[in-house]
């Protein structure tokens, strides 16, 4: 009975923690719209991907740091309590969240590798100049460029895209997809498509094509600023943009599209921006990236430090909460 009134816990302090934080992050979202519109892309799209996924990392340390240790130092193992109604069912729900979680990832991951596997068979290798990451021309006249893979990327070029672009247009559409690559895109898509909400409030909570929105401007300013030409860049959405396209099969794929079939709006807005880079030149690289990860790291060893410092004087606390949960 102990272990299982440990589990149970766990999983109800998850499930209420996703809920409330879910809460306060749309409420957070919907306060900072105006200012994230202001922003810089890869700015925008590092707070929509936060917003996302602050609800479940917030569960989880809530659940994982605090009340499972709080639980396992003060509950006696000889416990008498009973499991009620009101804690099954909470943790029935977090174990639902748990299990829906995990499908997802395995469906998106089973899904791409599918897809991957379809493209090689009516695909060759080819070599372009700059580009050390595998790229296959694929066969056939479906319209697509895109990159797989989490962290052993390959770029697949659909036949009609390499006939479409110029060499130099394809060069600059592929460091575009290498700037999805150097920012782990198609892992952010494994985790925002893991843990979306349900309905419409997945919606309130910055919707997958708000993040697809400023990742794609992101990896336009990325290229850019890496030494593609704007002008190149922008001749290749131009053309994209012109034929008719669909989108890629299986909406849980994860893959970085040079031209995303859902969010094909924002093409005028990307390039409008392409169109001011070539006049008033191309944008500066980030040159924030190392202090950003510097004060990254300061702030999690100081997150570390006042944890490891403050826990003990907390768990008696964090116990009796747990107790109302029980009882």
């Amino acid at each position: 009975m102990f272990y299982l009134l440990c589990a149970a816990l766990c999983l109800s302090v998850l499930f209420l923690a996703t809920v409330g934080g879910s809460m306060l992050t749309i409420v957070a979202v919907r306060g900072t719209r105006h200012w994230l519109r202001l922003a810089k892309p890869r700015t925008a799209a590092n707070v929509f991907f936060a917003a996302r996924m602050s609800p479940v990392i917030f569960a989880c340390i809530v659940a994982v740091a605090f009340a499972l240790p709080a639980f396992l130092k003060l509950e006696p193992r000889a416990t008498v309590e009973g499991m009620t109604m009101k804690l099954a069912s909470l943790a029935l729900a977090g174990a639902l969240l748990v299990v829906t979680l995990a499908a997802r990832a395995a469906r998106s991951l089973l899904a791409t590798a599918q897809i991957e596997r379809q493209w090689r068979r009516r695909s060759h290798q080819v070599q372009v100049e700059g580009f050390h990451s595998p790229i296959y021309s694929v066969e056939g006249t479906f319209p697509f460029l895109a990159v797989t893979g989490l962290f052993r990327p390959k770029i697949f070029v659909g036949r009609a895209i390499a006939d479409l672009l110029s060499p130099a247009e394809l060069r600059a559409a592929l460091a575009h997809e290498m700037a999805h690559v150097q920012s782990f895109d198609n892992l952010k898509q494994l985790a925002l498509k893991s843990t979306r909400l349900p309905g419409s409030l997945d919606s309130l909570l910055a919707g997958p094509s708000t993040w697809v929105h400023a990742s794609e401007a992101a990896a336009d300013e990325d290229a850019v600023a890496a030494g593609a030409s704007a002008l190149d860049l922008s001749a290749a959405l131009v053309k994209m943009g012109r034929i008719s396209r669909q989108p890629i099969s299986g909406r849980e794929v994860l893959a970085s599209q040079f031209l995303p079939y859902a969010v094909a709006s924002s093409l005028p807005v990307r390039i409008a921006r392409l169109e001011r880079w070539l006049e008033e030149g191309p944008p500066a690289k980030d040159g924030k990236t190392p202090a950003i990860r510097v004060a990254t790291w300061i702030f999690l060893l100081a997150g570390s430090l006042a944890y490891a410092t403050s826990i003990s004087t907390l768990l008696p606390w964090i116990h009796e909460a747990l107790e109302m949960l029980v009882r």
